[in-house]
C-alpha cells in the first residue's frame, strides 16, 4: 500500500466512526422517544413502527461502530509506529497535522510556520517517501514472520 493511501485510510476510518456516532445519536433519540422499547417487544416481521426500525438500526450501527473502531485502532497503531520511526520531526508534523488531525493545507502551513501551502506540499512529498520506506520495511518483516 502506498504511504499516502495508508494515511488517507487512517483519516477515512476516523471519519466513518464520526458518521456512525451521528447515526447512533439520531437512532437513540428516536428509539428512546417511546418508553418501554426493548428488543424483546420489537416485531421480527410485518409492519414495524418507526421506533422499532430505529431501535433495530441502532443495534446495527453499534455493531458497525465496533468493527470501525477495531479497524481504526489497528490503523492508528500502525500510523503511530511509522511516525515514531520517521525523521526529521517536520515529516512527523506534516503527516500528523494533515492525516491524523485532518487539518487543511493552509492550517498545516500555519502550524508549521511556513509562508504557505506550497512549502508544505514539498515537505509532505518527502515525508510520504520516508514513510513509504518504513511501511515497506514493516511489510517485509511481516512476510518473514
Amino acid at each position: 500500500m502506498r504511504a499516502k493511501d495508508f494515511f488517507l485510510a487512517v483519516r477515512d476510518a476516523e471519519h466513518k466512526i464520526r458518521v456512525l456516532q451521528s447515526k447512533r445519536r439520531r437512532y437513540q433519540e428516536l428509539a428512546s422517544s417511546i418508553t418501554g422499547m426493548s428488543e424483546t417487544n420489537i416485531r421480527s416481521t410485518g409492519n414495524r413502527s418507526r421506533t422499532e426500525n430505529a431501535a433495530l438500526r441502532l443495534v446495527e450501527v453499534e455493531e458497525q461502530m465496533g468493527d470501525a473502531g477495531e479497524r481504526y485502532v489497528a490503523l492508528i497503531e500502525t500510523a503511530e509506529n511509522v511516525l515514531g520511526q520517521l525523521k526529521p520531526q517536520r515529516y512527523v508534523d506534516v503527516l500528523t497535522y494533515r492525516y491524523i488531525l485532518g487539518l487543511s493545507w493552509r492550517s498545516v502551513a500555519d502550524e508549521m510556520g511556513y509562508k504557505g501551502p506550497k512549502s508544505v506540499y514539498e515537505v509532505h512529498g518527502w515525508a510520504l517517501a520516508a514513510a513509504q520506506r518504513i511501511l515497506d520495511k514493516m511489510s517485509a518483516m511481516d512476510t518473514m514472520v
